[in-house]
C-alpha cells in the first residue's frame, strides 16, 4: 500500500498527451481520384492537430520509416502535412501506413501515434 499512493500519484499529475490525425483512410477503389498517379510519386495530405494544453511537434512515418517531423504545432491547432511518397511498382496497388507520433516533451513524456492507411496505383499514363 506504501508504494501505491506515490505510483497513483504520479500518474495523476501526469499531462495526458493527445492527438488528431486524418484520414484514417486514403485513395483506394472507393477514391481513385485519390489513389492514382502517373509518376509512382505522391503527396498524401494528413491533418495532425494538437489536443494538449501545450505546443507538441510530431514525427511522421511511412511505413515505420521515418520521414520528417512537422514544427511545433500550438495547442488545439492543426496542421496539414502533405507526405510525400514514391511507389515502387507501376500497376499494381500499394498499401502505405502514413503515421503521426508525438514526439516526447518535458511536458508529457507519453507518446500518441495515428495512422492513416493509403492505398495508391502507380499506371502508366
Amino acid at each position: 500500500m506504501k508504494t501505491f499512493f506515490p505510483i497513483l500519484l504520479a500518474v495523476i499529475s501526469c499531462h495526458v498527451a493527445a492527438h488528431s490525425h486524418g484520414p484514417q483512410r486514403f485513395g483506394g477503389k472507393n477514391n481513385p481520384d485519390q489513389a492514382v498517379t502517373f509518376t509512382g510519386l505522391k503527396n498524401v495530405p494528413i491533418t495532425v492537430g494538437n489536443l494538449n494544453d501545450f505546443p507538441q511537434q510530431y514525427l511522421i512515418t511511412v511505413n515505420d520509416l521515418p520521414l520528417m517531423e512537422t514544427s511545433f504545432i500550438a495547442k488545439n491547432n492543426s496542421q496539414i502535412v502533405h507526405v510525400p511518397v514514391r511507389l515502387k511498382t507501376i500497376g499494381k496497388v500499394e498499401t502505405l501506413k502514413i503515421c503521426s507520433t508525438s514526439i516526447a516533451t518535458q511536458e508529457s513524456a507519453f507518446s500518441t501515434r495515428i495512422c492513416t492507411r493509403a492505398k495508391l496505383l502507380w499506371v502508366k499514363p
